[in-house]
C-alpha cells in the first residue's frame, strides 16, 4: 500500500538527523534501504524510517553503524529462534513509532533547557568552592563559541580573568549582586 503518509522524502533526512547528504546515503546503504523514486524525488516508507530512527538513536548514544547491524541481526536471530518465525509490525504500529520519534524530536529543546540549568548549578558550585575555571570550561558551560572581553557578566555571574592555567586563561567566577 503506497499513500502519501507512507512516504518520507530522503531529502528531509539531513534535517531530521542533523547530518550531511553523504552520511544519509551511508546509513541508507548500511541498512540496505532502497529509496523509491517518484519523479525527481526519492522516498522511503514508514518502516524504513523507523529503522533509520533506531540507527540514529544508536549513533547518538555513542554506537557505530557496524555495531548497530550486529545488535540488530543478533536480535532478529533470537526472535526467530524463540518463535520460529520473524515477527512483522503492522503499518499502524510503524506509523505510531514514527509519530513517537517525531514527538521526541519536538521535545528535545526541553532537555536543552535542563542542560542550561545543570550548567548554571555547576557555575554556582564553582563560585561556592572558589574554583578557577579554564576558558574552554567556561565556553562549554555557557554554550558559546568564544568568550567576550574580560570582565563580563552572564546569567547572573561575573567572570574575570585571573591568570593562566596551563595554555588557557583562568577565570574567577562570582555572583552578580
Amino acid at each position: 500500500m503506497s499513500t502519501e503518509l507512507d512516504n518520507f522524502p530522503v531529502s528531509d533526512l539531513q534535517d531530521r538527523y542533523s547530518i550531511g547528504r553523504t552520511q544519509v546515503y551511508t546509513r541508507l546503504e548500511a541498512l540496505n534501504i532502497k529509496a523509491e523514486k517518484f519523479g525527481n524525488k526519492s522516498f522511503i516508507n514508514a518502516s524504513q524510517l523507523v529503522k533509520l530512527d533506531s540507527l540514529d538513536r544508536h549513533i547518538k548514544a555513542g554506537g557505530a553503524i557496524a555495531d548497530f547491524q550486529k545488535v540488530t541481526s543478533e536480535h532478529e536471530t533470537k526472535s526467530t529462534e524463540q518463535t520460529g518465525q520473524i515477527s512483522l509490525i503492522s503499518e499502524n504500529e510503524a506509523l505510531q513509532m514514527v509519530l513517537r520519534g517525531l514527538i521526541s524530536e519536538t521535545l528535545k529543546p526541553v532537555s536543552g533547557i535542563n542542560q542550561v540549568f545543570q550548567n548554571l548549578e555547576l557555575l554556582d558550585k564553582a563560585v561556592d568552592r572558589k574554583w578557577f575555571l579554564s576558558s574552554s570550561e567556561i565556553k562549554e558551560l555557557l554554550a558559546i563559541s568564544s568568550l567576550p572581553k574580560s570582565p563580563f557578566e552572564r546569567y547572573g555571574f561575573y567572570f574575570e580573568k585571573v591568570g593562566k592555567n596551563g595554555n588557557e586563561v583562568s577565570w574567577k567566577i562570582s555572583k552578580v549582586v
